[in-house]
């Protein structure tokens, strides 16, 4: 059974995925966050990437499960 923590570090490590599938023209993923994360710049959209990867990984496997 997945917690809250879990579930939104699922959702930011898909979206890390499709703003690198974008990236590297896998496919297009028109999305306001795609625009948001390119305004800032390359490096910072990497930045941006790269931490919701890992901030993604980190609450999927590094959130307590409680008591089953």
């Amino acid at each position: 059974m997945r917690t809250g923590l879990q579930a939104l570090g699922v959702i930011l490590v898909l979206f890390a995925g499709l703003l690198l599938f974008d990236h590297y023209h896998v496919f297009r993923f028109d999305h306001p966050l795609t625009k948001w994360t390119l305004q800032w710049g390359r490096e910072a959209a990497w930045v941006i990437r790269g931490g919701m990867l890992v901030l993604g990984l980190w609450l999927v496997f590094m959130t307590p499960r409680g008591d089953d």
